[in-house]
């Protein structure tokens, strides 16, 4: 996962924000899928891959 090569940490404080939740957070959004990638980090896989893009 690209993400993860490119360090979640490093990813995290970019502060992207898809669907109005970071794109990587440490904390679970009630609403939208997430994926636990690490370190209690979390992912959201909500969106499509284009808008991930």
């Amino acid at each position: 996962m690209l993400i993860k090569l490119a360090g979640t940490e490093k990813v995290r404080v970019l502060g992207i924000v898809q669907c109005g939740v970071p794109l990587v957070s440490n904390t679970l959004d009630n609403f939208y899928n997430q994926k636990e990638i690490g370190k209690g980090l979390y992912l959201i896989t909500h969106s499509s891959t284009v808008q991930k893009r």
